[in-house]
C-alpha cells in the first residue's frame, strides 16, 4: 500500500491463491456457498473501502493513520485504487482460482477422513 509508482499495486495470482487456500482450509467447513461465491467481490469492496478510508484521513489532516510523509495517505489511496482496478480486471481469473482452491481443499478434507 505504500508504493508511489502508479500501477504498482496489482493482484498477484500466486499470492491470491495462497490466501484463498489458507482461508478455505481454516474456514471452508463453516462458510456458506454465498460466502465462498463472494470472496472475490468481497476483496473488491474491502479494497474500495480502504481507499476511501485513506483518502478521508488525508482530507481530514492525517489524524487516524500514522504517516511517514505529507502525502502518505494520498499515495496509499492511489495504490488501493490501482489494486482495485487490478482486482476488477482479474475478476474472472480470480474466480477460477477460488473454484480450484475450493476443490483442492474439499479433496484434501475427503482424503483425511
Amino acid at each position: 500500500e505504500d508504493t508511489v509508482e502508479r500501477g504498482g499495486a496489482v493482484v498477484r495470482d500466486e499470492l491470491f491463491a495462497a490466501v484463498v487456500r489458507g482461508y478455505l482450509s481454516a474456514m471452508g467447513g463453516i462458510l456458506t456457498s454465498t460466502e465462498v461465491e463472494t470472496l472475490v467481490s468481497s476483496g473488491v469492496v474491502l479494497t474500495l473501502e480502504q481507499a476511501a478510508r485513506f483518502l478521508t484521513d488525508f482530507l481530514l489532516g492525517d489524524t487516524y493513520y500514522r504517516i511517514e510523509h505529507p502525502n502518505h495517505n494520498l499515495d496509499r489511496t492511489r495504490a488501493q485504487l490501482d489494486l482495485l482496478e487490478s482486482l476488477i480486471s482479474a475478476g474472472p481469473r480470480l474466480e477460477a482460482i477460488v473454484e480450484r482452491e475450493l476443490r483442492d481443499v474439499e479433496r484434501s478434507n475427503v482424503q483425511t477422513l
